[in-house]
């Protein structure tokens, strides 16, 4: 349950990165499109940023347990070999 848990949040976080990158890239087309292009691409770009950076916060968090969490199997699987030797 736990993995899962750690697996969707690394998932959620790569789709927040994309989503930023997204953002980021279609505010700068629809500056094109209208009068009001500065503000609107720089609204965009700071959206972009900001979904972006969140997305990435949220992988490392979850990656960083993942980590974590295959580390101590790692070692509790050593503990368990070298007691059987």
């Amino acid at each position: 349950m736990a993995d899962q848990l750690i697996d969707a949040g690394v998932q959620v976080g790569h789709k927040l990165t994309v989503g930023g990158s997204v953002t980021a890239v279609g505010s700068g087309a629809m500056s094109w499109l209208t009068e009001n292009y500065q503000a609107i691409a720089s609204l965009g770009v700071l959206a972009g940023i900001v979904v972006g950076v969140s997305g990435l916060v949220i992988t490392y968090y979850y990656q960083r347990k993942r980590d974590r969490r295959e580390e101590a199997a790692h070692q509790a699987r050593l503990r368990q070999i070298s007691g059987e030797l």
